[in-house]
This record gives C-alpha cells, sequence and structure tokens, in this order.
C-alpha cells in the first residue's frame, strides 16, 4: 500500500476464507458508512451524513403528482395506496449537518404546516429522521 493509495483488499467470505484483491482503484459505495471505512483506511472520503426528516400523512386531497411545498422547504410525494380512502404522502424535507439522528419536532411541524397549504385535512401517520449521504 503506498501512502495515499490502496491496492489490495482482502474480502472474508462465511466461512472465514480469505482472499485478496489486487487492483489499480477501489470505488467503496455504502453510502453513510463510507467515512467510517475511509477513516480506517487513511484515505480521503468526500461523503458526509446529513440528517433528512420524514412523515407520512393522509389527506383526503386526491393529488397523484409531487408537491413542492412553500419556500421550497421539502416535498410530498404522493403514495401508491390510500388508508379508509384517504391519500398517504411522505413528506421530507431539511438537511441538518448533525450526527443527532433524533426527529425535530420543530422541522417536523414545519413540514406538516407548509402541507397544510395543499392538503387542508392533514393527518400525521408517522414521522422520523435518517441519515442520508451528501
Amino acid at each position: 500500500q503506498h501512502q495515499d493509495s490502496v491496492s489490495a483488499v482482502v474480502t472474508v467470505d462465511q466461512n472465514g476464507i480469505k482472499s485478496t484483491i489486487h487492483a489499480d482503484q477501489f470505488v467503496i459505495a455504502m453510502g453513510n458508512e463510507s467515512r467510517p471505512l475511509c477513516n480506517t483506511i487513511q484515505v480521503p472520503c468526500p461523503i458526509y451524513p446529513v440528517k433528512g426528516h420524514l412523515v407520512t400523512i393522509s389527506s383526503s386531497v386526491d393529488c397523484i403528482y409531487n408537491i413542492t411545498l412553500p419556500n421550497g422547504i421539502g416535498y410530498a410525494a404522493p403514495m401508491d395506496h390510500k388508508v379508509n380512502g384517504r391519500r398517504l404522502y411522505r413528506l421530507s424535507g431539511f438537511v441538518d449537518f448533525t450526527p443527532n439522528k433524533e426527529p425535530d419536532q420543530h422541522r417536523i411541524d414545519a413540514l406538516v404546516n407548509a402541507a397544510k397549504v395543499y392538503l387542508d385535512d392533514v393527518e400525521v401517520i408517522d414521522k422520523s429522521a435518517c441519515h442520508r449521504p451528501f
């Protein structure tokens, strides 16, 4: 191994058998888990985990197209199915550079309130936050 590159990778299969793969270049495609691996093998990694918020809502408004929420804070994407005659939508928006994965209630409320501009009878079904690669 050169100081600034990786020239071989050792893999271990389910039986514990090791194999070495030699190459001029490798691609690390592990999403948010790329950074910890790159730190371990001491190579640069241009991937940063960012926190995004997701809210599943229902509404009697039956829209089949994505809706851009006011001020561009996010999107309401209609889902394929309905519950009790109400269309389900997935709200997504906001990107925060933070290791904290807990949902921020202020962010959730802002997404729901923005969705109410177009979907006035919104009912929140589920809310969460996740890390996405940036």
